[in-house]
């Protein structure tokens, strides 16, 4: 009987600390899972981000405008270049105002403004190369006389 008594208070022993170790198991395993889950809604919510970054910023690059500034430069002169312009590739709108000293072209764009410049020098006949005072992200200076 002492041997039966012994082997119960055995068993039970080692069953408490089975017991014990197995539920502590069951609680990291729920905490893994809880944090697998929210690693997956963090890497969902980065991919979504990112989707909506490169979106806005197709969107902003859409709407950059150069103003290209020209000193020197007669009426004709100012709407065939205006023409020009608005046949390149990448240009939402082109709109100029002419004045006696400096007329501006402004250009909303979807290039650079170093490309829009290499399509002006490339495509128009009315502006050199030597003619280019500044460029810059969005100003372009001209000086024709």
């Amino acid at each position: 009987m002492k041997t039966i008594k012994w082997l119960l208070a055995a068993g039970l022993s080692l069953s408490l600390p089975m017991v014990k170790a197995q539920g502590l198991l069951d609680k990291v395993d729920k905490i893994l899972n809880k944090t697998e889950r929210a690693s997956n809604q963090t890497e969902r919510a980065g991919k979504t981000a990112g989707k909506i970054g490169k979106l806005l910023n197709k969107e902003n690059k859409s709407g950059q405008k150069t103003v290209i500034r020209i000193s020197g430069i007669d009426y004709a002169y100012l709407q065939e270049l205006q023409d020009d312009i608005e046949t390149f590739k990448g240009i939402t709108s082109v709109s100029g105002k002419f004045e006696k000293g400096v007329s501006k072209i402004t250009v909303l764009h979807t290039t650079t403004s170093e490309d829009l410049l290499d399509q002006i020098l490339k495509n128009s006949k009315i502006i050199p190369k030597e003619a280019i005072e500044e460029v810059s992200e969005n100003v372009i200076g001209i000086k024709l006389k």
